[in-house]
């Protein structure tokens, strides 16, 4: 994902980045105002681009087994590969802002399976991120874009809706990149 990419990038001009040159994440807004467009690296943003306050990129990579339940199981995030002001204690993320956060997820399994996927956030499933395929299926992704988060709002990212053992691909089981966009 362009997403993942670019916070990767963050991390390591950051991290290698001499303090004379901070680096920024940067995206446009649309013409109505939403975000979902590519993240640049910059040193200052551009007219136009907003700077991206809050942002994670989060994954599992263990290869993790999980019993999936009618009610839901939340996925563990051990790796964190970059992190600017959102928290994680696995499973759950916490966003210490309001605002509009731009979410993307993705599960990977060893075997195909019936479960369906969402975002939970604050107990709350988040129906604009429900993946329930029509058949069985190995891989789930979605992006969401949520308005009017609040502060200390917390996220898990789930499979539920089946009674069946699922196993994560190792590496690459799972994914989740937030970003806060205003």
């Amino acid at each position: 994902m362009n997403t993942t990419r670019a916070l990767l990038a963050a991390a390591v001009v950051l991290a290698l980045g001499s303090p004379a040159s901070a680096a920024v994440l940067c995206t446009k807004p649309k013409k109505d105002g939403t975000f979902n467009g590519p993240v640049k690296i910059e040193e200052t943003c551009k007219d136009k681009e907003t700077q991206l306050s809050a942002y994670a990129s989060f994954s599992n990579d263990s290869g993790s087994a999980y019993n999936v339940t009618i009610s839901g199981v939340s996925i563990d995030f051990f790796d964190t590969a970059v992190a600017n002001h959102i928290s994680i204690t696995t499973p759950v993320v916490t966003l210490p802002d309001a605002g509009t956060y731009r979410i993307s997820y993705c599960i990977r399994t060893t075997a195909n399976s019936s479960a369906s996927s969402r975002l939970v956030i604050n107990g709350s499933a988040i129906n604009a991120s429900i993946i329930t395929p029509v058949s069985q299926t190995d891989k789930w992704c979605r992006t969401t874009m949520l308005s009017l988060i609040s502060a200390n709002s917390t996220v898990q990212v789930q499979l539920f809706g089946t009674l069946a053992p699922v196993t994560l691909i190792a590496p690459g089981g799972a994914d989740l990149q937030i970003e806060k966009l205003n």
